[in-house]
């Protein structure tokens, strides 16, 4: 007989997908978390630091841990609110919750039964869709979109609804976000770009959008470890192209130190429109609308 889920002492939220590969998860937690800290609120995330190969719970360190020992998620996010990492998410919820945040946001862990969330939301690439909607092996669903949307309490398509998503969910509140550019890299220069993301082709079309001048493209897989030789052998070809390297911050995280002064990274932030936003807000625990 399986346990009953550990409930903490505080709201918890949870943001996860449905499909393998990058839905937009943490982008997501990270507007959750700003939503939280521009209204004096203390909000603080919960992440099991996938390929990280500490088990935790540990209280995430950017200027002690790497992503090989926590995760690249977990280093992005703890750039903005306290992060806890571990395997068992019950520990690292109840390490979290020890500390006295407002709220605790989970990045991932939808299929995850060990803790109780007060809030599900879902997170959909609207142009990626969800493949040809079969289960692990033979799809890239990790459950189906009908058994989760039982317990969700709002979706979020992230960029278009290329494959009418949300005809599939009118059972629950389903919400339009898109991923922007902090800011816009110099449109003068060169660029050869690299990702090893869920599916790289989004960061290179995201460029396209931008109208850079993207000579070369290199795609590697999800959340690959850069070695220095990879390293030594991109910042090359830019030299010998008089180009900057270009990557994503999840990518960045992954990439030693002393390569930073050779690399632009491009930060991208979730937007809504003000309606979607209050929409959203109005299934947050914790949250007033305006």
């Amino acid at each position: 007989m399986m346990a009953s889920p550990y409930k903490a002492t505080v709201p918890v939220i949870c943001v996860g997908n449905i499909t393998v590969g990058g839905a937009g998860k943490t982008p997501t937690c990270l507007y959750l978390a700003q939503y939280y800290l521009d209204r004096g609120m203390k909000p603080a995330f919960v992440t099991r630091g996938y390929l990280g190969n500490i088990q935790g719970p540990v209280n995430v360190d950017v200027g002690k841990h790497t992503a090989k020992e926590v995760g690249d998620e977990a280093l992005l996010l703890a750039n903005l609110a306290p992060t806890y990492v571990a395997k068992n998410r019950a520990e690292a919820v109840c390490m979290a919750q020890n500390n006295h945040p407002d709220v605790i946001i989970m990045d991932d862990g939808l299929q995850n039964p060990t803790v109780h969330k007060d809030c599900n939301i879902l997170v959909i690439d609207g142009i990626y869709g969800l493949g040809n909607e079969h289960i692990i092996p033979a799809g890239p669903l990790r459950a189906s979109l009908k058994a989760t949307l039982q317990h969700i309490d709002s979706v979020i398509i992230i960029g278009k609804d290329n494959h009418n998503i949300i005809d599939q969910c009118t059972c629950t509140t389903v919400l339009s976000a898109h991923l922007k550019p902090v800011e816009k890299p110099n449109p003068e220069a060169a660029y050869i770009a690299f990702a090893g993301i869920g599916r790289p082709e989004k960061f290179f079309t995201t460029l396209k959008e931008l109208s850079l001048n993207v000579i070369h493209e290199h795609a590697f897989g999800d959340h690959h470890p850069y070695t220095e030789k990879e390293m030594d052998q991109l910042i090359s070809e830019a030299n010998t192209h008089h180009a900057k390297l270009i990557t994503t911050q999840k990518d960045l995280v992954r990439i030693k130190p002393q390569y930073h002064k050779h690399i632009v990274s491009l930060a991208v932030t979730l937007a809504m429109d003000e309606d979607q936003q209050k929409s959203l807000i109005s299934v947050l625990p914790n949250s007033e609308v305006t």
